[in-house]
């Protein structure tokens, strides 16, 4: 079995220091983790919920709800931390969409499709001259809702996206939880196990089972062990970082990324 490590929402609001305090215990050992990061962040994603819209908590307080984007660009500091650590194979930098706005990937054939062509393209360029030499082999659909159409752009650039099965298009097929299909000129992984606080016991049964043709995936969001952008959740982050340390110990060569998957399915 193996194990991605995938955490979304680096953007150009990331301080480096809250990476490092989530994945420090896996970076001192060589070990890597794929950040989704977002090219030119909307700083004014509403949600619907149940009591209506909100703004995506993934953005800092003191930017949330301004009609503004934000490029990577923004953060020199940032762009060299994920560079240097790019260089070291230590992260996967994933395309996490364009914008984060609400269903962005979720686009019709016409204008709205071409539309996100250009912002595949141009998310691409950006992470080429801002990360030379750095190959970009995966595509994170803002939460997990894409459709054919936009799937489609995503597989003809030749990336793997990983993907919950039942948010994969029908016109796909169906696609096995925790493995990977060739699909266009990328590939569609089936990312569908949780974060290990949620299931616990099926993370743990899963290492025991040590079945090779799988792949579990983790998906996390950094910002989430931080009070609201402040500071850490110390309890959150202790839990966090035993399960890491299980991780470190135990099973060190099972981690790998999704642009690995991809060079050896």
């Amino acid at each position: 079995m193996k194990i991605i490590l995938r955490d979304d929402d680096t953007s150009t609001f990331t301080h480096p220091d809250m990476l490092e305090q989530v994945y420090a215990p896996l970076w001192m050992r060589g070990l890597p983790v794929c950040l989704g990061v977002i090219p030119l962040h909307d700083a004014s994603i509403r949600i619907p919920g149940a009591s209506g819209t909100f703004i995506d908590l993934n953005i800092p307080p003191a930017f949330r709800g301004q009609e503004k984007h934000f490029p990577l660009t923004d953060n020199p500091t940032l762009c060299d931390f994920l560079y240097r650590l790019a260089k070291q194979g230590l992260v996967e930098l994933c395309l996490h969409g364009y914008t984060h706005r609400w269903l962005e990937c979720v686009v019709e054939a016409g204008k709205a499709s071409d539309t996100f062509r250009h912002h595949l393209e141009a998310g691409l360029a950006m992470f080429a001259e801002v990360f030379p030499g750095i190959p970009i082999r995966t595509f994170l659909a803002p939460y997990e809702a894409i459709s054919a159409h936009a799937l489609a752009h995503v597989l003809d650039a030749g990336l793997t996206i990983s993907l919950h099965p039942a948010n994969v298009p029908p016109p796909f097929g169906q696609v096995p939880a925790h493995q990977a299909i060739k699909a266009g000129g990328g590939y569609i992984f089936g990312s569908a196990a949780p974060h290990p606080f949620d299931d616990l016991l099926l993370w743990n049964r899963a290492l025991e089972a040590d079945e090779p043709d799988v792949t579990f995936v983790c998906l996390n969001h950094y910002w989430s062990f931080f009070a609201d952008w402040s500071a850490p959740e110390a309890d959150a982050l202790q839990r966090w970082h035993g399960f890491l340390q299980r991780l470190v110990t135990q099973y060190p060569d099972r981690l790998t990324t999704f642009g690995a998957l991809s060079l050896w399915t």
